[in-house]
C-alpha cells in the first residue's frame, strides 16, 4: 500500500507545480534526526568525561606516589648526613623508587628563614637546607611524569671536637707554660696568678731590673709582706711554680719559696708536638662535608677598627696574617688572630677577645679556639691591651721594655711559649740600688717611713705596679686548640657519623 497526501488540486501561492510534498513525512524525519545527534553528543560527553575522570584519577594517584617517592628519598638523604660516607652540602643524593620512581636532593648551606642579624643568625652554619624532588613517570607516555617535593631543614648537634696537640691538656691547667728548653726571663713588674710550669733556667729579677742580691732579696721579701698588710698581690707570682730543679741552682727554689712565698715543683723535661712555624690557613670548615670558609685576610698593621666574626662568611672569626701585623690603637678583635710571624702590641685600647664555639652537647661549658695563635708575640713599650682566650706562641713571647707606666697589658687565660722574655723598665738598670737601699732603710725607722722596699722604690720612679699581668680564666669555658686544616666538630667515637637535629619540614613546596 502506498501512502498517499490529500491535497487540493487548485494552485495556490507557494506551491510548486508538478511536485507533491508530504509535511508531516519531513518533520519526522527530522526528530529522528535530532534525536540520534543529541544520544550521540550525550554519548561523547558522557565518554569524554569517564576517560576526564579517569586521567583526573590516575593523575592523582601518580601525584601521591610521587610525594612517597620524595618522601622516601628525604629519609634516606637524612639517614645518608648521619653517616662518614655522606657526600656534603652542594653535593645532590639520587635514588629510585619502584619501576617508575626517582628522587633527587639537594644539600645547601643555611637556612632561608633565618634573618641576618636575629638572635638567630649564629645558627645559620650549622644548618643544612635539603630539598627533596620525587618524580614517577607515566608508563603510557614515558615523558609525562610528576612531581613532588618537599623541603627539609636540620641543625647539626655538636658531639665532638676534633684533636688537639698532645700537651694541651697540661696548657690548659697553666697560667704560663714554656714549651722548650729556650730562655725563660722574668723583670719586674709583672704578675703571673695561677700556676705556671717552665722547662729551662728561670731568670728571675735579674740586674736588668735590680743590680743589686741585698735590694733584690728586700724588694722581694717586702712583695710577700705587702699582701697581707693591705697592698694588691704585685709578687712575679702568686702559685705554685714548676720548673726542673736540675737546671736551676737551689738558690732559686729558695728565692721563690722564701722570698716570694711560693711553692715549687720539680718536673721532667718533655718535647713539644707544636711546630716551630707553620703555613697561614686559606679555608676551613666546621663538619666534614660542610661549606669551606675563608678566613679574613689583615693588612700588615691594623690601624683601629672591630673584626669579628660572620655566621654567613667567617663564622669562626678567623683573622689571618700571613707575615707579621701590628695592631694600633683602638683596635679590637672578635674570634682568633693567626700570624705566620709576628704579632705586635704597638698601641693602646687593644681589645682581643676569642668566642665561643656552638656548644658539645652534654657539655656543662662551652668550648672555644685560642685568641692568638703565632710564631712571635711582642708586646711593644707603649702597648696598652687586653687579651682574653688561650694565647699560644710557637716561638717567643717577649715584652720591649719602655719608660715608665707606658706598658699596660693583661691577658687573661692560658698563655705558652718556647722562649719567654718578659723586660723590665728603662732606667732599672742604671739606678744605685745599694744607695736607695741606704736611704730607704734611713727612713723606714721613722715614725711616718714607708716600711717597704716597692713602695718606696715607686715613690722614686721605679714603678711597682705590674705593667704585665697573666691571670687565668675566670668563667667556665674549655680552651680548644684544633688543627684548622681539620673539620672543627666531629662525631662522637660511639657514633656512625654526624647528629642531626630536624628543624623544620615542609610539604609541597
Amino acid at each position: 500500500m502506498t501512502a498517499t497526501c490529500h491535497h487540493h488540486d487548485r494552485r495556490r501561492p507557494g506551491v510548486v507545480l508538478g511536485i507533491r510534498s508530504c509535511p508531516r513525512r519531513g518533520a519526522a524525519v527530522v526528530v529522528v534526526l535530532l534525536v540520534l545527534s543529541a544520544a550521540l553528543v550525550l554519548t561523547y560527553a558522557v565518554l569524554n568525561s569517564q576517560s576526564t575522570a579517569l586521567q583526573i584519577q590516575r593523575n592523582s594517584g601518580r601525584t601521591l606516589e610521587a610525594k612517597q617517592v620524595a618522601t622516601s628519598g628525604m629519609l634516606a638523604a637524612i639517614r645518608r648526613m648521619h653517616q662518614t660516607n655522606w657526600a656534603g652540602v652542594e653535593t645532590t643524593f639520587t635514588g629510585s623508587y619502584g619501576t617508575s620512581g626517582s628522587y633527587e636532593v639537594s644539600f645547601t648551606t643555611g637556612d632561608a628563614q633565618i634573618v641576618p642579624g636575629s638572635a638567630e643568625d649564629h645558627h645559620w652554619p650549622y644548618r643544612v637546607t635539603l630539598l627533596a624532588k620525587g618524580s614517577v613517570t607515566n608508563p603510557d607516555h614515558p615523558t609525562v611524569k610528576a612531581t613532588y617535593e618537599i623541603e627539609a631543614v636540620v641543625q647539626l648537634v655538636p658531639r665532638g671536637l676534633s684533636a688537639t696537640p698532645s700537651e694541651w691538656s697540661s696548657i690548659t691547667q697553666h697560667t704560663l707554660y714554656q714549651l722548650s728548653t729556650d730562655d725563660c726571663r722574668l723583670e719586674v713588674p709583672i704578675s703571673i696568678k695561677g700556676p705556671v710550669r717552665f722547662q729551662s733556667g728561670i731568670q728571675l729579677i735579674t740586674s736588668n731590673s735590680i743590680g743589686d742580691s741585698s735590694a733584690r732579696t728586700r724588694y722581694a721579701g717586702d712583695l710577700n709582706l705587702m699582701r697581707n698588710a693591705g697592698y694588691p698581690d704585685y709578687r712575679p707570682f702568686n702559685n705554685t711554680v714548676k720548673f726542673p730543679y736540675s737546671m736551676n741552682d737551689s738558690s732559686m727554689r729558695s728565692f721563690l719559696q722564701t722570698q716570694l712565698g711560693v711553692s715549687t715543683s720539680d718536673v721532667s723535661l718533655t718535647s713539644t708536638s707544636l711546630p716551630a712555624s707553620f703555613s697561614a690557613p686559606t679555608g676551613y670548615q666546621l663538619y666534614a662535608g660542610g661549606k669551606v670558609y675563608s678566613p679574613q685576610s689583615l693588612p700588615s698593621s691594623v690601624n683601629g677598627g672591630t673584626y669579628e666574626a660572620s655566621p654567613r662568611t667567617n663564622p669562626l672569626g678567623l683573622f689571618v696574617r700571613n707575615g707579621s701585623v701590628d695592631l694600633k690603637n683602638n683596635t679590637t678583635i672578635r674570634g682568633t688572630l693567626i700570624a705566620t710571624d709576628q704579632v705586635n702590641i704597638d698601641g693602646t685600647n687593644v681589645t682581643l677577645e676569642a668566642v665561643n664555639l656552638e656548644s658539645i652537647e652534654g657539655a656543662s661549658q662551652p668550648s672555644r679556639l685560642p685568641v692568638i695563635y703565632a710564631r712571635n708575640l711582642a708586646l711593644n713599650a707603649t702597648s696598652g691591651a687586653t687579651i682574653r682566650g688561650a694565647t699560644l706562641v710557637l716561638q717567643e713571647f717577649q715584652s720591649i721594655s719602655g719608660d715608665q707606666a707606658t706598658m699596660n697589658v693583661t691577658f687573661t687565660g692560658n698563655v705558652a711559649a718556647r722562649r719567654i722574655r718578659l723586660r723590665g723598665r728603662n732606667g732599672w738598670s742604671n739606678a744605685s740600688w745599694p744607695l736607695l737601699m741606704t736611704l730607704f732603710n734611713l727612713q723606714a725607722n721613722l715614725l711616718n717611713g714607708i716600711k717597704y722596699f716597692p713602695v718606696y722604690a715607686h715613690a722614686l720612679g721605679y714603678q711597682a705596679v705590674p705593667v704585665v699581668t697573666l691571670q687565668p680564666e675566670t668563667e667556665q669555658v674549655t680552651e680548644h686548640c684544633p688543627d684548622v686544616g681539620q673539620p672543627i666538630y666531629v662525631p662522637r667515637s660511639s657514633d656512625p657519623g654526624l647528629r642531626w637535629q630536624l628543624i623544620r619540614w615542609t610539604d609541597g613546596v
